[in-house]
């Protein structure tokens, strides 16, 4: 699983700041660019801090995670905007969702092996 949560990560970041750059190529739009960047930046910062302390790098990685869904997630269902909000929502969510999981199965595990 953390391979695969680890994955996401760096797919959800290479996400971010490439929608950053594409937003800014096509509307000369700098807060795009640096707010994809900054998101994409930090969730790549989340898995160098992973290495060193696995929890607060996951958490990390899921407050930026929400901060990105929040942003989008007003104009994903009020003006039904697919693209780039409902990609983003969508993304993070399943960034969320994986990141959640990895949660309860390590908890899971804890419960099973208490001496671990």
């Amino acid at each position: 699983m953390t391979k695969t949560i680890n994955a996401a990560i760096v797919i959800y970041a290479v996400l971010c700041i490439g929608l950053g750059v594409e937003a800014y190529m096509a509307k000369q739009s700098l807060p795009s660019l640096m707010g994809g960047g900054g998101i994409g930046i930090l969730e790549l910062v989340s898995l160098f801090i992973w290495t060193k302390n696995p929890r607060v790098g996951r958490i990390m990685s899921l407050l930026v995670a929400l901060g990105g869904m929040g942003r989008f997630i007003k104009p994903f269902f009020t003006e039904g905007k697919i693209y780039p909000a409902g990609v983003m929502v969508i993304a993070s969510l399943v960034l969320i969702g994986l990141l959640l999981a990895g949660h309860m199965q390590a908890m899971q595990a804890k419960r099973d092996n208490p001496s671990a």
